[in-house]
């Protein structure tokens, strides 16, 4: 088997050839001048399509050479893209993904700094952690309705995205997902919303304006904190807790309502804001 980081910033290494003779995982990270992985044609367990890295049946992208530039369709009948298969891929522009897709992996297209656009069908259900973080060209992204999980940091420092719009199902917005995504001026977030993780908006510097959802309970440490052009926030009346830092240094914020509800209210939560009085619940 080739262990984890084997061909690790081999930068000279412009094509991988996998004998049959090689079991187990296979890990080719940080290759930047790989523009093909070659299987061959009786592995057990592996193969190749246009020099990208699958199962042997091509049901599951397992890695996209970092090479690879331009744009890319992902063959139908793949429904996995694993872990890392794109992470890397500095070259890529778009990719279009199968009607059949249900899980995008964690860290599966991380760091793939030219990456524009990317097709998300409504088979998928699953968007793992860390999965576009730092995509900083990634301008548009349109989750589908039947995503049910994404993952903490999913969106991490994707600067160029301007809206977003969180499908109903979604119960909890995860540590960091959209954290540093210093371009969001727009997002919805449907009712079905009960938590609002540790540091899931900060430091999105254009977001002026959010509606939180009726549903939500609690908003965590740090969650809005650095969101400086926020004005004005309404806290629903079924929240519960709002965290340390919640809202640290939002320093256009000016005004809040605190509501019955709430039983918790963090350390500095309002610390570096514009608001000059808080009405406390008994």
């Amino acid at each position: 088997a080739l262990e984890d980081l084997a061909f690790s910033r081999a930068d000279g290494l412009t094509s991988i050839s996998i004998p049959c003779s090689l079991k187990g995982d296979i890990s080719i990270s940080w290759c930047p001048n790989i523009i093909s992985i070659d299987v061959d044609e009786g592995h057990e367990s592996l193969s190749s399509i246009d020099g990208v890295l699958f199962n042997k049946d091509h049901t599951v992208l397992i890695r996209c050479p970092q090479g690879r530039s331009g744009h890319y369709i992902v063959p139908d009948g793949v429904h996995t893209i694993k872990d890392w298969a794109f992470s890397g891929c500095v070259l890529l522009v778009s990719v279009d993904v199968p009607e059949c897709m249900e899980t995008i992996g964690d860290w599966s297209f991380n760091e793939c700094h030219r990456l524009e656009t990317i097709s998300l069908p409504n088979s998928l259900g699953s968007i793992g952690n860390w999965a576009f973080s730092d995509c900083v060209s990634l301008y548009r992204i349109d989750i589908p309705e039947s995503v049910r999980y994404i993952g903490n940091n999913a969106f991490s420092g994707c600067e160029s995205i301007s809206s977003i719009k969180v499908p109903y199902g979604i119960v909890s917005i995860l540590p960091h997902t959209f954290a540093a995504c210093s371009g969001l001026k727009s997002v919805y977030l449907p009712d079905s919303i009960e938590f609002i993780k540790d540091n899931a908006f900060s430091d999105c510097i254009a977001l002026k304006e959010i509606k939180l959802p009726k549903s939500l309970e609690l908003i965590d440490d740090n969650a809005f904190s650095g969101c400086v052009l926020i004005e004005k926030i309404e806290l629903p009346d079924s929240l519960l807790r709002i965290g340390s830092y919640a809202f640290l240094n939002c320093t256009s914020l000016q005004k809040i309502a605190i509501p019955d509800g709430v039983t918790v209210i963090g350390f500095r939560s309002f610390e570096g804001t514009l608001i000059d009085s808080i009405h406390i619940p008994k």
